[in-house]
């Protein structure tokens, strides 16, 4: 094969790798459409979309991070749903629906003091599991060579700190 011949051959296959690429583009597009329509269907369930779009989940979330314009209609799709619960929500309360009402003041009337809280406590107030109370020091007797140390035998004293594992001892020969 001469040069031409080889330029040409060259010419023509990246000629069918653009257009392969082009076709490739148009079927992926055609996937999004497809992904995005049956979003709207489900009601923005991820995997019942992706089941009914014929593709994996994986392969959303990856559109999701790479294709900005994507990531931006789902996020319009589920914008869009929660105007139209919102609607409905208005409804309900337009109709003297009790529960929406307070559903709407509890989450959206927080500022004007709308909201629930809960304590729980023991008898008048008290906390309910009371904190352990511990003395700051506690003086241990030890016993030597099986007999109580005599009121003299100061040296025997040991102190003990809660919370800390070490015992020190006062005094002198044991």
């Amino acid at each position: 094969m001469d040069k031409k011949q080889q330029k040409a051959t060259s010419d023509k296959s990246v000629v069918q790798e653009i257009a392969l690429r082009g076709t490739e583009s148009r079927q992926r597009d055609k996937k999004k459409e497809n992904m995005l329509n049956a979003m709207e269907s489900n009601l923005g369930h991820i995997s019942d979309s992706c089941r009914a779009a014929g593709i994996g989940r994986q392969t959303h979330y990856l559109w999701m991070g790479k294709d900005k314009n994507y990531a931006e209609r789902i996020y319009n799709l589920g914008e869009r749903q929660i105007d139209t619960v919102e609607s409905k929500l208005f409804t309900l309360i337009e109709k003297g629906n009790v529960i929406a009402t307070i559903f709407y003041l509890k989450t959206k009337g927080r500022a004007r003091g709308y909201e629930e809280s809960t304590t729980i406590t023991g008898v008048n107030g008290t906390p309910l599991i009371p904190a352990p109370i511990y003395p700051p020091e506690i003086t241990v007797k030890i016993l030597r060579n099986g007999t109580p140390p005599t009121e003299t035998d100061t040296d025997t004293d040991e102190h003990y700190t809660p919370g800390n594992t070490t015992i020190r001892r006062t005094g002198g020969n044991i």
